[in-house]
C-alpha cells in the first residue's frame, strides 16, 4: 500500500503494517502511546478481524480497505453509551456510503443501520466503534472501517449476502489508496 498518495491528502498521522491482529487493537496499543486524534492504522491484512456482536469481519490479503481510525475529544450529548455508539457508527457509514457514490452512481448504496453499507442489498463495508470511559468521561473511540475493494471470491457462507467493488466494476486492481484519502477526508469533515 503506497501510504505517500493518502499522505498528500490527508494531514493525520498514518501507520501502515503489513498484517496485524486487528486494526482497532493496534490502535489501542498507539492510543497507550499517546497517538493523536486522527491517527489512522491501516494494514493489507487481519487475522483476527471482529465486527459487531462478536462477528468476524472477512477481507482478502491485500485487496481490501482496512483501518481504524482514532477519535479523541469527541464530544456528544446523547442520553445512553449505545446511542453514543450508534450515532458514531452511522456517521461512519454515511461517510463510507458518500465514498462509493462517485465509483458507482449508477448502483443503489444504502446503510442498513447503524453500521452496515449495502449496494444493492449486498453488504461491501461494516464500522466497528470502539470506545473507553474514565469515570463518566469518554477517553477515546475508534472507528474501525472495512470496505470489500477487489475481493472476487467469498467465503460460501458469506457469497449471497456479500460484494466488493471489484465485483460491481467487473474488474480488480481498483486502487485503495484514493478510496482511504476521500474517506478520511469525509471523517474529518464529521470531526471524527
Amino acid at each position: 500500500m503506497n501510504t505517500q498518495l493518502i499522505q498528500k491528502t490527508c494531514k493525520h498521522p498514518i501507520i501502515y503494517i503489513p498484517e496485524v491482529t486487528s486494526t482497532n487493537d493496534i490502535a489501542k496499543d498507539e492510543i497507550k502511546k499517546g497517538a493523536p486524534s486522527g491517527t489512522a492504522i491501516l494494514a493489507d491484512y487481519q487475522t483476527c478481524g471482529r465486527g459487531r456482536m462478536g462477528n468476524k469481519w472477512f477481507a482478502s490479503r491485500g485487496k481490501d480497505i482496512i483501518l481504524s481510525i482514532i477519535c479523541r475529544d469527541v464530544i456528544y450529548n446523547v442520553p445512553t453509551k449505545e446511542k453514543l455508539l450508534n450515532n458514531l457508527m452511522l456517521l461512519g457509514a454515511k461517510a463510507v456510503l458518500e465514498t462509493l457514490k462517485p465509483l458507482l452512481p449508477n448502483e443503489k448504496i444504502t446503510i442498513k443501520e447503524p453500521n452496515d453499507v449495502l449496494v444493492n442489498g449486498k453488504k461491501i463495508a461494516g464500522v466497528l466503534v470502539e470506545t473507553a470511559t474514565k469515570g463518566s468521561k469518554l477517553e477515546y473511540v475508534i472507528l474501525g472501517i472495512g470496505i470489500n475493494v477487489n475481493t472476487m471470491s467469498f467465503p460460501k457462507e458469506l457469497k449471497a449476502d456479500a460484494t466488493s467493488l471489484a465485483l460491481i466494476i467487473g474488474e480488480d486492481g481498483i486502487g485503495r489508496e484514493f478510496i482511504i484519502a476521500d474517506l478520511l477526508g469525509r471523517l474529518i469533515v464529521r470531526g471524527l
